[in-house]
């Protein structure tokens, strides 16, 4: 569990490049766009927003970031289909009983400004109605020439309690380089100290224009090379809706303990991608490259659309024996049903339809306070994609 503020990270890859086996994948093009990391050799392919998932994203603003989380391992008895490598959570801010308020400015190089608050407190006198409003603008240039980030974040979130044994949360998200949404809510109730019902829903949209001059590669001899370069104008909107509910009951059977949960979860998915692409003449590699190209006037979109739905079932079981619990087993298992579709101008491609069921088990002895050690196995599922034609 890492921190924005321990360290004054600027971005994502600032965090989760403190966790040993974990780099960045690829480039944030200052920051406007994500890109997750590679996690033991594979690299993410989805990012978790309190545990949801949050398959297409701009970029993650930390304004309203409390922790980054890292597992590492196949992990998807519970989180759904990741790579085996493991997966990145962002946890957000939530709102806190007692009144706070927080306004900071910085200045940096590449004419970096950014101004952020972080205003939290009770809206009612009993405080069973809170709330944190988290708020951030940024301006700043690059070392790459032509390069300017402008991006404003606004993330307020409420938390109504109305009873001890019930939370109800609400947040959203709206504003980045890449027009980001995202809006969601958690509820939980305790029926008693040992049964807690949980149930989160999430509304995620990321869309994106993008207009520009792109490299291809480098070809020519050596001291006479030249960048093949691709004009593209592209717009592309991903939708997605999560659903998760699960039962958690916590109970003592022949002296062991148990910490039972059973659950589900359904995600619902749809891109549709326009984009325009056209090959450019060649520009010679020098401290000062003459590019001249007007974009045609008239640019036919080819229209690429795929439509997703997964619906999941998982339980597990934590067992804890033994003296002070030292001995601990774990063992779950998930059934995955997955369909996919897409087209390409209306053309469409081999759709996927895909079930299967993973397991883990795992055990843990605590040899003192300080040494345990400990065994595990376990699976992950992740479908071929339905564009891919075999």
């Amino acid at each position: 569990h890492l921190a924005d503020h321990d360290q004054g990270a600027q971005n994502l890859k600032d965090v989760y490049e403190n966790v040993s086996g974990v780099v960045q994948a690829g480039n944030t093009l200052n920051a406007q766009s994500e890109v997750l990391p590679f996690i033991r050799g594979f690299e993410s392919s989805v990012l978790r927003r309190n545990g949801l998932r949050a398959t297409n994203v701009g970029t993650v603003d930390l304004v309203n970031v409390e922790r980054v989380e890292v597992l590492k391992g196949p992990a998807s008895i519970l989180y759904g289909a990741i790579e085996p490598g493991g997966m990145l959570n962002v946890v957000t801010k939530r709102p806190q009983a007692t009144a706070a308020y927080d306004i900071d400015a910085e200045a940096g190089s590449y004419a970096h400004y950014r101004t952020t608050a972080d205003l939290t407190g009770p809206l009612t006198a009993d405080g069973s109605l809170l709330y944190r409003a988290n708020l951030a603008y940024t301006d700043e240039g690059s070392f790459r020439d032509g390069m300017h980030l402008d991006r404003v974040t606004a993330a307020p979130t409420l938390l109504w309690t109305p009873r001890d044994s019930t939370s109800f949360n609400l947040a959203s998200l709206d504003g980045r380089y890449i027009r980001d949404y995202s809006a969601s809510y958690q509820l939980s109730h305790d029926f008693s100290d040992a049964v807690t019902l949980r149930h989160q829903l999430s509304f995620h949209r990321a869309h994106a224009e993008n207009e520009s001059l792109r490299p291809r590669n480098v070809i020519g001899t050596v001291g006479a090379e030249v960048i093949r370069l691709r004009y593209q104008n592209e717009d592309r909107t991903d939708d997605e809706v999560q659903a998760v509910a699960d039962l958690q009951s916590k109970f003592n059977t022949a002296g062991i303990d148990h910490t039972l949960l059973f659950g589900s979860e359904f995600s619902w998915e749809i891109s549709d991608f326009l984009r325009f692409r056209e090959n450019t003449s060649n520009v010679a590699i020098s401290d000062n490259p003459v590019i001249n190209y007007t974009p045609p006037s008239s640019q036919p979109k080819q229209s690429i659309r795929a439509h997703n739905r997964r619906l999941s079932f998982y339980g597990q079981n934590q067992m804890s024996m033994l003296e002070d619990g030292r001995l601990k087993v774990l063992v779950g298992g998930r059934f995955d049903f997955v369909k996919g579709e897409s087209e390409t101008d209306g053309v469409k491609a081999r759709a996927v339809h895909a079930s299967d069921f993973t397991f883990r088990v795992g055990s843990l002895y605590q040899l003192s306070d300080a040494y345990s050690v400990y065994a595990s196995a376990a699976q992950s599922f992740e479908p071929q994609g339905n564009s891919v034609l075999d």
